[in-house]
């Protein structure tokens, strides 16, 4: 069998034999980097058993990772449907990653266990996507599916109920709510809110899956970027001797910086090293930038609102999130490019916890009192922006040569 990246081989592999030999390792999946040992002559047979046992974990480790896991909503429910077992050990789950090819929205990265197929015939942002499996994914509906299973919702990660739609030609993402009931509208009103900033973020909408509520974004991935989480960038740096922050730093610093700036506004509770990355071109494999920030649907977090602080940060593990968040400030360009709305926020308490704290970032004054106020009616505005632009001397940004393409 092959690990493929679209019609190019890049590893082969026997697991039954423990038998792996890398065939282009610039273009193997940032998890599989410098994890391969190889076999040098002078080995004893001891050490040749560690080396294939070795690869053989790492390998299988790999593929368990790609695959869905038990916790997501109806989970279950879709491994029932093509009759797969729940069993959550990593060899059971690499098993489903290559029955199903491993194929995923975010990569270009499948198995080919047969010599007459080809990446056109079965990556998922050109192919059919089977209503069926959405409809088990969304509502938890206990349907029986035949056939093979080659569908991305095998491969989606998260916690919430999700599936991939095609609507008009474009692939989107639709995600439900999940214990509190309206996390669909908090992504919603977190994206509208960050369309005043200039931030690079998915967008995303409200809509319907038949009668259950839902956000809608569109694939961030196309033939020419896939992305790749900073937990898997943080794995190769371990590996490599590098330094996680300096090299995400140097990758691209300034959306790093927003990042920090955004989720300490937002009192994010659910930045993990899996929900956000970077883009990895799909010619070279080299890393480009980071990807837009997604998955902002456990926002104003009570917790978290209630905390001055906004709790750990997740970039600088010395700083919480405010101190995080002005730091940042001084090394970036953070610009307010429309005025961000009452209307926008689901509840007053949202509002003025945001608020808060873009005054506390002089991002954002409150207004003098009015009249209406004076006399404790409610005013519609209490906040306006410092200015509309605000600007950084670029000589305090840092890594001005642009971004770092060596990883």
């Amino acid at each position: 069998m092959y690990l493929m990246h679209k019609n190019k081989k890049v590893l082969e592999f026997d697991i039954d034999r423990n038998i792996y030999h890398i065939l282009d390792e610039q273009m193997l999946p940032y998890g599989l980097r410098n994890v391969f040992i190889q076999y040098d002559i002078n080995m004893s047979d001891e050490e040749k058993i560690a080396v294939r046992t070795n690869n053989h974990v790492k390998f299988i480790h790999f593929l368990a990772g790609r695959m869905l896991t038990i916790e997501r909503e109806n989970a279950k429910k879709i491994l029932n449907a093509y009759h797969l077992s729940q069993d959550q050990t990593d060899y059971n789950k690499a098993c489903i990653a290559i029955s199903c090819r491993a194929v995923s929205m975010t990569d270009c990265y499948w198995i080919n266990n047969e010599q007459d197929i080809c990446w056109e015939n079965i990556d998922p942002k050109r192919n059919h996507l089977n209503d069926i499996v959405a409809h088990i994914a969304l509502k938890g509906s206990s349907l029986t599916l035949t056939g093979e299973p080659h569908t991305p919702e095998l491969t989606g990660q998260g916690a919430y109920a999700k599936a991939w739609q095609r609507i008009d030609g474009e692939t989107y993402l639709l995600k439900a709510a999940g214990r509190y009931g309206n996390e669909e509208d908090i992504e919603v009103c977190v994206s509208k809110i960050l369309d005043c900033f200039n931030v690079a973020h998915v967008k995303y909408e409200k809509d319907y899956f038949e009668d259950k509520p839902v956000s809608k974004c569109l694939n961030m991935t196309s033939d020419q970027y896939s992305i790749v989480s900073a937990e898997e960038i943080s794995g190769y740096c371990n590996r490599t001797g590098l330094d996680f922050l300096q090299t995400v730093l140097s990758i691209d610093a300034e959306s790093i910086y927003k990042m920090c700036i955004v989720d300490y506004l937002i009192s994010n509770s659910d930045r993990h090293g899996k929900n956000w990355g970077f883009y990895v071109n799909n010619d070279t494999g080299k890393i480009v930038s980071c990807h837009p920030l997604f998955d902002h649907n456990n926002a104003f977090d009570e917790e978290q609102m209630a905390d001055p602080t906004g709790g750990a940060s997740l970039i600088f593990h010395e700083k919480n999130k405010q101190e995080a968040a002005l730091y940042a400030l001084q090394r970036c360009v953070f610009e307010c490019i429309a005025p961000v709305k009452r209307e926008i926020f689901l509840s007053d308490k949202m509002y003025q916890s945001f608020m808060r704290r873009a005054v506390e970032l002089k991002l954002y004054k409150k207004n003098r009192p009015t009249l209406v106020q004076k006399i404790g009616l409610r005013a519609f505005e209490e906040y306006e922006p410092v200015e509309i632009l605000v600007c950084v001397p670029k000589h305090v940004r840092g890594y001005e040569n642009g971004y770092n393409t060596n990883i």
